[in-house]
This record gives C-alpha cells, sequence and structure tokens, in this order.
C-alpha cells in the first residue's frame, strides 16, 4: 500500500513514526515548517493524509478542501525523548506550554 502523508515539524511529525517503519506500507512524507505549504497542500488535495492544526483543517474542509477530519493526535501531548545512555539528559517539546510544565513537576517530585 502507498501513501502519502504531509505533517507539520515537530509533535505532530513524532506521530507518524510507526507507519514510517511499517514495511507493509510504502510511504512518502514530507515533514514541513508553517501553515503555508499545509494550507496549499489542503487546497490541491493530492495527499493522502494531511496532519494539521484542527482548526486550520476545519476551516479548509469547510472552505471545499475534500478531506475528512479523521482524529486528533495530540492534545499538547509531552514527548520525551531518550535512550539507553540516559545520563541526565532529555529531549522534550513544549518547554513554555502545559507539557513543559508537567515535566518540570514531574522533575520536581522525583527529587523530594
Amino acid at each position: 500500500t502507498e501513501v502519502t502523508i504531509l505533517s507539520p515539524s515537530a509533535a505532530p511529525a513524532l506521530s507518524l513514526v510507526g507507519i514510517i517503519a511499517d514495511d507493509d506500507l510504502t510511504v512518502d512524507y514530507e515533514i514541513v515548517s508553517g501553515s503555508d505549504v499545509l494550507n496549499a497542500e489542503f487546497l490541491k488535495g493530492d495527499k493522502d493524509l494531511i496532519l494539521a492544526p484542527v482548526n486550520l483543517g476545519v476551516q479548509l474542509i469547510e472552505n471545499g478542501a475534500e478531506y475528512q477530519l479523521l482524529g486528533v493526535v495530540s492534545w499538547g501531548n509531552l514527548y520525551v525523548v531518550g535512550d539507553s545512555s540516559y545520563d541526565g539528559r532529555i529531549a522534550a517539546f513544549g518547554q513554555s506550554a502545559v507539557p513543559g510544565r508537567v515535566l518540570e513537576l514531574v522533575k520536581e517530585k522525583m527529587n523530594e
């Protein structure tokens, strides 16, 4: 099965890892910054799947884009990335937003 996907960078792109790694799929994906490319691709209708902010997608669908809202990928999720060489270092998205504040709270509780 061949699938074409467009996604904004950061947290939404992380949700594609399982699909991209699926050996039963041939995935042609593009990860972009900003919403200009998302707007243009919605109107073209060439992609099988577009990950976009819900408000942007719904607005474009209401204005004639031929896509359906299939689901919500993230709700300000906290993504923490690391491996076995953790060594006290991590990478996380949402530093100044709710996810970052949740991470700080967890770190504080761990140090109590």
